[in-house]
């Protein structure tokens, strides 16, 4: 049984806003608060090192100038972490976009995500909105 208490709404949330859209200063120690150095997430089919992870954080912060998450559901069950999420967005050039995440998780004994799995489906928007979600 791991030892950290399970996420909340709220906490995810927050989460997702940071890494999205906090101050810039703040994103390498959210991200290293919150995910593991042997991180890997895979995103319709493109896996990604937590190096690669932080440099998609950085080029999807240079194109978008709003951002907003909202948790549609969240189910915990020791390391184990699913949620349907969705995110809205305006993009700096003025357009926006709404897209619909999947996410399968496993976090680290220390309550860190270590592994995750996205399907991202693009429910508004241009075709090239639908790769922000593995833009580097």
């Amino acid at each position: 049984m791991s030892q950290f208490s399970p996420l909340t709404t709220t906490e995810v949330e927050a989460l997702f806003t940071a890494i999205f859209s906090g101050p810039d200063e703040a994103l390498i120690p959210t991200v290293q608060k919150w995910f593991s150095p042997d991180y890997v997430q895979v995103t319709d089919g493109h896996s990604s090192n937590i190096d690669e992870f932080v440099a998609h954080l950085n080029k999807l912060r240079s194109l978008v100038s709003k951002i907003s998450v909202k948790v549609v559901f969240l189910v915990q069950e020791d390391r184990k972490v699913a949620d349907r999420h969705i995110v809205t967005l305006e993009k700096v050039d003025g357009s926006t976009a709404v897209m619909e995440v999947l996410l399968l998780g496993e976090r680290d004994e220390t309550g860190k995500f270590l592994r995750v799995w996205e399907t991202v489906r693009t429910t508004e928007g241009d075709k090239a909105s639908a790769e922000l979600a593995r833009v580097r």
